[in-house]
């Protein structure tokens, strides 16, 4: 696999998030194709990593997000509810592992962004099935674009493959340390 092709829909993906002067009206479409996009840009940068076409700062790195503790049961009916579901003034900063987020943003039960006064994305709220009963997560905008665009240039300089007669393949090491 190519990764070049995937890397360039990630930059894409990068640059529209991005803030501009004049952002676009506030539609259920553009909404959505923010959604799709982002969903779609943690798709690429997870399978990028399982094959191995990103350095180990992307594959084994953290992103800054703020964990929210719920309050109170997120259903079907009211999972759009965000600041009644969850204990906002107990939100704690942290660092979210890129895998993790990958995991959270591809098997969203919630996904909620937010805009700030100048029409710009700022904030996604996002919170997968299995976290749902336990908190959200606010993840900036500004990183979700930075994480992109950093995969998106991200290319490996080396790959060590030793075979795992265990696993009956092999455990491949990208970017090894020297040792």
């Amino acid at each position: 696999m190519e990764s070049v092709y995937w890397k360039e829909q990630l930059s894409k993906i990068s640059k529209a998030l991005r803030p501009v002067d004049n952002p676009r009206r506030f539609s259920e479409r553009y909404v959505c194709e923010t959604e799709r996009d982002i969903t779609v840009g943690f798709f690429l940068l997870r399978r990028m990593i399982e094959l191995q076409r990103v350095t180990c700062d992307i594959s084994e790195g953290q992103i800054l997000a703020y964990r929210v503790p719920a309050s109170r049961v997120a259903n079907l009916l009211n999972r759009h509810r965000i600041e009644e579901n969850y204990d906002w003034p107990a939100e704690k900063q942290t660092q979210l592992p890129i895998r993790s987020a990958c995991n959270q943003f591809m098997h969203f039960y919630l996904l909620e962004l937010s805009r700030g006064k100048n029409r710009n994305w700022v904030n996604a709220f996002v919170v997968s099935d299995f976290d749902r009963l336990k908190y959200v997560w606010r993840v900036p905008v500004a990183t979700i674009a930075f994480l992109f665009d950093q995969a998106s240039k991200s290319y490996p300089h080396s790959i060590r493959a030793t075979y795992d007669s265990e696993k009956r393949d092999y455990s491949v090491e990208v970017d090894p340390k020297e040792t």
